[in-house]
Order: structure tokens, then C-alpha cells, then sequence
């Protein structure tokens, strides 16, 4: 989120805090109900007091593996069913092969009356942060824990005029959180000898917020109640009334960090919706990618049937062509129509087509030559045969003289071919009639 507001009702009066992120950077400001813009959203906390934070460590080295069995171990250390709760597991720490994880939630009842108790003020609350974590998180933001502070005790006080939240780590680490009454120095102390079992109340040091915080007699009152606990650096934080409210709207900002306790059954619908949005956006990409592959797979498709289209009217037009009629069959059948066609006017063409062919052409040359030399007049010449010269060859006319087809018959003679020639009875201008065959030749 770009824009949050954090809301804390704790007091007698609700306390606003906008958080917007531009450029980087966090811009805090305290503002009144009446400027909440339409459509912002909208943070709020689960007491302590109606919630609860346990540690649980798992022997596995995996933080996978131990996720399986976490809701297990939790369910164990609760007085009451884990299915009747919504919880998360908002930290974890790994240590020599095992895993740490923070447990926190609440009962579902309980989140119920609280989302009402928001409603009734006018609030319509996204995400419900655990008070103790959010404390405990934005105290280490606005008061980090120094050098010298990594292994000190620290007490985080929400300080109210009745009620108080006691939150207790050491150094960065969070280790639990309590609801006290503000005068029950008992409780307090009990609390602190139990939670910091075996530490030096001498490394203690003490953070104040909240309403009373700005009350210096209360806050060492509260101090007072702590038994040996009591010694310690203060601190009181800069504008302690609106810090709640400052820490669930700057953790609102970031997706990742608030653990959000209104989930499930009770799960706000513009949270829904951005669930949504952030499982499609990768969906859609996807979907993108397949969109493209199929726009290229249809373009492909569709130049290949342009060319395929370009081909059969190329096929058709020459199927035509050498058939010389309309063939109206397509593919194969086209194919068989015209071999037919070429076979048919091959025998007819044979002649003339062997007369251009590189050998015959030589021979019918010759044919010529000779035929011009000797006065020969032909009437027919066919020179039969493939490509290699070989064939019949058919000349038929008439000659000046009787010998006059010699050089003729020795030309073909001397390429092979077997020449029969038969003369016929001199004709009336004394020219002799001839026919000449050969029976095959080179």
C-alpha cells in the first residue's frame, strides 16, 4: 500500500495517524476522524489482552519442513483449540539446525468483537495488527537498540490510565507481551522475574508510550511497581499518544509486514482483492505469453495458408497449362488427370521434341546439309529416339540420281545405324523416289 491510516480506539477518544510513502520515504502525520480519504485503508490492532504470541522451536533445520508441524505444537500450548483461532507465523530464526517460529493470533469470537468495536466508531479496518508485535517493531524503528544494547533487557510500555501492554524482549528480539492493569505491581513483577528467568536486572532498559506517557508521575509509578526490575535507562517516546496508531499505519504500507489477523471467514474484501490481483498478475503474464503464442501460431498459420492458396492456383494454372482443358480435379487425382494428358500428346510431340534434343539435333543438321549438297527433297524426316541418339530414323523423298542418297545412307552408317533404303521407278521429271529406315542407331 502507497497510503494507510492506523487507527487505535484504546482511549477515550480514537487517534488517526496517516502514513503515506512517496519516494522512499515514510511521511507520518496525526489527522482527525473527518480526513480519512474514501477508499484508503485502514489498520487497527488486536489487544494483548485478547490475543496471544508463543515461540515454538523445531528440531529441523528447514524452515519448510518445520511449517508442516508448527500449527501442531501451537495448538498444544493454547487453552484452547487452534481451529476455533486465526493465527500467522510472522518470524522466524534458525539456530544450530533448528527453527524458531513466532506464533500469534487470536479467536475468531474475539476478532469479531473487535472488528465491531471499530465499526461502532466508524472504522472499517483492513488489516487488524497484534498490538504487541506492532509496539514492539516501530520501538526498534524510532529507539534502535545500539551497540552497547544487543543483549539488554528492554520493557516496552503502552501505558494507559488503567490498562497498560507490557512487552518484554532482549536486545532486537521479541519474547512476549502482556495486558496488566496500570496499579497491579504484582502481576508486573511476576511477569518480569518469569520472562527474564536468569538475566541481570541490572541491564534493563525501559520505553514508554501512550496516553499517560506523557505523564512523568505515572510512568514512574508504573516503574515503581517493577520490584527489582525497576533500574534502567527510560526513554519516552516523541509524541507517545499517536504511537499505536503510528505503528499499524506505517506497517500497513508494507505488504510483508503485519501480521493480518482478520483472515480467513473474516478476511476484508479489498484485501481479498488484492490477493487476487497479486495471484493473476503472474497468471496473466502467463496468459500473455500464451496470447502471443498463439497470435505467432496463427500468423504463421495464416502465411502458410496464404502460400499454400498461392500454390494451388500456381498447381491449377499449370495442371491447365499442360493439359490444355479446364482440369477441375484437385491433388492427386489433378496429378494422375494431367500425367495422362502429357503421356498422350508425348507420343504425339516425340519428333519434334527428340529434333531438339542436343544428339538429334546434330544428326537432323547433317540430314540437312547433305540433303541441300546432293539436291535431295525430303518429304518426311523423322529422326525417332531419346536423348542418347538412338531410335528410328524415317527420311522419305526424292533424289536427282540414283546414287545420289550414298553419302546419306554413310552418314548414318557411321553412327550406328542399320539403313535400309528402298528406291522407287523414276518419276517423270527423272527425279528417284526413296524411302530410307534404320532400325536403331547412335
Amino acid at each position: 500500500m502507497k497510503l494507510c491510516y492506523g487507527i487505535d480506539i484504546s482511549g477515550s477518544e480514537p487517534v488517526v495517524v496517516r502514513a503515506e510513502r512517496l519516494r522512499g520515504r515514510e511521511i507520518i502525520s496525526s489527522v482527525s476522524v473527518g480526513m480519512i480519504e474514501e477508499g484508503a485503508a485502514c489498520c487497527g490492532s488486536m489487544p494483548v489482552r485478547s490475543s496471544f504470541s508463543r515461540w515454538i522451536e523445531v528440531p529441523f533445520a528447514s524452515e519448510r519442513k518445520a511449517r508442516k508441524v508448527l500449527p501442531t505444537l501451537l495448538d498444544i500450548q493454547l487453552p484452547f483449540p487452534l481451529e476455533e483461532c486465526s493465527y500467522d507465523f510472522p518470524r522466524f530464526s534458525s539456530d544450530a539446525g533448528s527453527v524458531s517460529a513466532l506464533g500469534v493470533g487470536a479467536r475468531r469470537g474475539d476478532i469479531s468483537q473487535r472488528l465491531s468495536e471499530y465499526t461502532d466508531k466508524g472504522f472499517d479496518i483492513q488489516v487488524l495488527d497484534h498490538e504487541g508485535i506492532a509496539l514492539w517493531e516501530r520501538a526498534l524503528v524510532e529507539q534502535p537498540a545500539g551497540a552497547d544494547g544487543r543483549g539488554r533487557l528492554r520493557i516496552l510500555v503502552n501505558l494507559g490510565n488503567k490498562r497498560s501492554t507490557l512487552v518484554i524482549g532482549k536486545g532486537g528480539k521479541y519474547m512476549n507481551s502482556h495486558s496488566v492493569r496500570s496499579d497491579d505491581g504484582g502481576r508486573v513483577t511476576r511477569l518480569l522475574d518469569i520472562g527474564f528467568k536468569g538475566e541481570n536486572s541490572d541491564r534493563v532498559e525501559w520505553i514508554f508510550c501512550g496516553a499517560a506517557a506523557s505523564d512523568n508521575n505515572a510512568v514512574e509509578s508504573f516503574m515503581a511497581l517493577a520490584g527489582k526490575w525497576c533500574n534502567g535507562k527510560k526513554q519516552v517516546l516523541s509524541d507517545s499518544g499517536t504511537f499505536l496508531a503510528r505503528a499499524v499505519a506505517v506497517r500497513g504500507l508494507d505488504d510483508t509486514a503485519p501480521c493480518n489477523l482478520r483472515s480467513g471467514e473474516d478476511v476484508h474484501p479489498a484485501v481479498m482483492r488484492a490477493m487476487k490481483r497479486k495471484t493473476l498478475v503472474p497468471l496473466f503474464g502467463v496468459a500473455a505469453a500464451g496470447v502471443l503464442l498463439i497470435c505467432s501460431n496463427l500468423v504463421a498459420v495464416g502465411l502458410l495458408q496464404t502460400r499454400e492458396d498461392g500454390i494451388d492456383k500456381r498447381f491449377k494454372s499449370l495442371a491447365n497449362e499442360v493439359a490444355g482443358y479446364n482440369v477441375r480435379a484437385m491433388g492427386e487425382q489433378a496429378i494422375l488427370k494431367v500425367e495422362r494428358k502429357v503421356e498422350e500428346r508425348a507420343a504425339a510431340t516425340a519428333p519434334f521434341m527428340m529434333a531438339f534434343d542436343a544428339p538429334l539435333t546434330g544428326l537432323l543438321q547433317k540430314v540437312m546439309d547433305l540433303g541441300s549438297k546432293k539436291g535431295l527433297k525430303y518429304e518426311v524426316v523423322s529422326l525417332g529416339g531419346s536423348a542418347d541418339g538412338t531410335g528410328d530414323v524415317l527420311i522419305r523423298g526424292t533424289a536427282p540420281g540414283w546414287n545420289d542418297c550414298d553419302s546419306l545412307i554413310a552418314m548414318l552408317k557411321s553412327r550406328g545405324y542399320p539403313v535400309k533404303l528402298d528406291r522407287g521407278e523414276a518419276l517423270a521429271d527423272e527425279s528417284i523416289p526413296f524411302t530410307l529406315r534404320t532400325g536403331g542407331g547412335k
